[in-house]
């Protein structure tokens, strides 16, 4: 484990996880009056900001080579709907024979990739699933696949609280409970903003 330092920040050079400021920064260890609240504050504006800098300049990159492979996708289709059928024909008319004219192998191989002929056995594939599921519910039943879940908004209170009071119960019976608690929301400027947007 190395810790590096990028623009003041200590980072893990393995895990990325941030490692504190380098220097000791100016934030304390323990916060304590208001001074310390407000430059932990500006300090967590300026982190959330950066990280919005950078995932805006992520998301434009990421936009622009999701066009350049779709543009090449859409080439790859165009070739294969204007060509591939024709390449089958040709490739099978290249492929070595014996004496009775039966084919010796049923690749064409070149440098550029291989075409394979090969014998597909006919099958049956979903194409309306309501029609499909009337039917084999009266002719195969075993092909019918039922999918249940459990609906915790559906369960009463009064059966909620009797399996939150006794946990062991509830876990015999397959539920976890999660306990309850206070909870405290930070939000930046930046996050605010985002919000109202």
């Amino acid at each position: 484990m190395a810790i590096i330092e990028i623009d003041g920040d200590l980072f893990d050079d393995e895990t990325g996880e941030y490692a504190g400021q380098a220097g000791g920064g100016y934030l304390p260890a323990i916060l304590q009056d208001e001074d310390d609240l407000l430059k932990y504050m500006r300090l967590l504006l300026d982190a959330e900001s950066r990280a919005m800098v950078e995932e805006a300049k992520y998301k434009t990159m990421l936009s622009n080579i999701e066009k350049m492979v779709k543009r090449h996708k859409s080439k790859v289709k165009y070739l294969r709907d204007m060509y591939e059928g024709q390449a089958a024909k040709v490739a099978v008319t290249l492929l070595p024979k014996d004496k009775e004219g039966n084919l010796k192998t049923k690749t064409y191989r070149c440098p550029f990739g291989t075409l394979s002929q090969r014998t597909t056995q006919p099958t049956v594939k979903v194409s309306k699933a309501d029609v499909a599921l009337d039917y084999l519910k009266r002719e195969c039943p075993a092909a019918v696949k039922v999918q249940e879940s459990v609906l915790i908004s559906a369960i009463p209170a009064d059966l909620k609280k009797v399996l939150i009071e006794d946990s062991v119960m509830a876990e015999g019976l397959g539920f976890d409970v999660i306990p309850g608690g206070e909870s405290i929301t930070i939000k930046t400027v930046v996050e605010a903003k985002n919000e109202t947007e």
